[in-house]
Formats: C-alpha cells, structure tokens, sequence
C-alpha cells in the first residue's frame, strides 16, 4: 500500500519554503489513521489523523510565522468541531468552502484538534 497518497504536506508552490502548508488527510484501503512530522526552518509541522467508522478527529500543529490550509474530511460543516466546539468560535481558524467532501479551512500558527462526521454513502445493488 502506498501510505503517502494517504497523507500529505504540501509546499504551497506561490509561497515556497513551508512558509504556507497544505495538509489532506486521505483515508481508505484500509488505513485508518497515520502520523507524521517534519521540520521546516520555523518549526515543527505536525499532523496525526484516525478515522473509526463515520467519525474522523485530526490533530494539527501549525509552526509560528506559517499559515496553513487544511482539508477536513467532512460532508456538512455543521458536523465538524475543533477543540470540541464550533469551528466558527475557533480561533485562528477561517472556513474557506466546502470542496470534495472535504471543508476547506484556513489556520494561524498554534495547535488544532479537528473532528467531524462522515456518513458513509450505501451502495444500493
């Protein structure tokens, strides 16, 4: 199984440097959670998803004088939360727009923990 098309940190190509990441959790094949770090020239970027049935939570870490957008596996916004609350009372994090199953948000340098809902579609035969 390829574990990197499962988890990824992006460079933003129009500001290079890890200066602003891009982060997209993709579970399926029967991953179900992973992890990973890397050190760029502001800090330590963090990340380590798990999904269990319907529910997915994502811990994030942002390093200071970075910015990051982030794709959480979500399909209504009103079922994602950060720090179990709102992601609208949150601070340091911006709702961008719903894209490909996924709610799209901006983050400020700081530590995030995501959760949302994921209801799985039934393929009727």
């Amino acid at each position: 199984m390829d574990v990197c098309r499962h988890w990824r940190i992006d460079l933003d190509p129009d500001r290079p440097g890890y200066k602003h990441i891009i982060m997209r959790p993709r579970s399926g094949g029967g991953l179900t959670h992973a992890a990973a770090e890397l050190y760029c020239m502001y800090g330590k970027i963090q990340s380590a998803w798990a999904r269990d049935n319907d529910n997915f939570a994502w811990r994030i870490t942002v390093p200071t004088n970075t910015t990051a957008t982030v794709y959480v596996p979500a399909n209504d916004l009103s079922r994602v939360t950060e720090s179990g609350h709102p992601v609208d009372n949150s601070e340091g994090v911006t709702f961008l727009r719903m894209e490909a199953g996924c709610a799209v948000f901006a983050l400020q340098p700081g530590a995030y923990t995501f959760s949302s809902v994921i209801k799985q579609e039934v393929v009727q035969k």
